[in-house]
């Protein structure tokens, strides 16, 4: 699906970019959750999803930032990353403070 009226040629492709980094955080999540849980002797299901749940919301605002910054730029290169991992650790510093 384009993405409106850009003529930037890097940005096509994002939504399977956004969709495999979100599978790989659910199951790195779950897997992390699941250790966790059974070293620190708590309910497996519980622990686990949470934790797969935690890091899709990491991970997802991390990549809507990359992306986003791969649109504005039309560029794409590890600045995207750096941009994109400075933004979101912001915006999850700000929303830990609030709470």
């Amino acid at each position: 699906m384009p993405l409106g009226h850009t003529n930037c040629p890097v940005i096509d492709g994002w939504q399977g970019r956004l969709q495999a980094k979100l599978a790989a955080a659910g199951v790195g999540g779950t897997l992390a959750g699941a250790v966790l849980a059974v070293l620190q002797q708590k309910q497996l299901l519980a622990h686990s999803l949470g934790t797969a749940a935690s890091c899709m919301i990491c991970v997802g605002g991390f990549a809507v930032c990359q992306e986003t910054s791969r649109l504005l730029r039309c560029e794409d290169s590890p600045a995207n990353s750096i941009v994109a991992g400075a933004a979101s650790g912001a915006l999850l510093l700000g929303l830990q403070r609030k709470l």
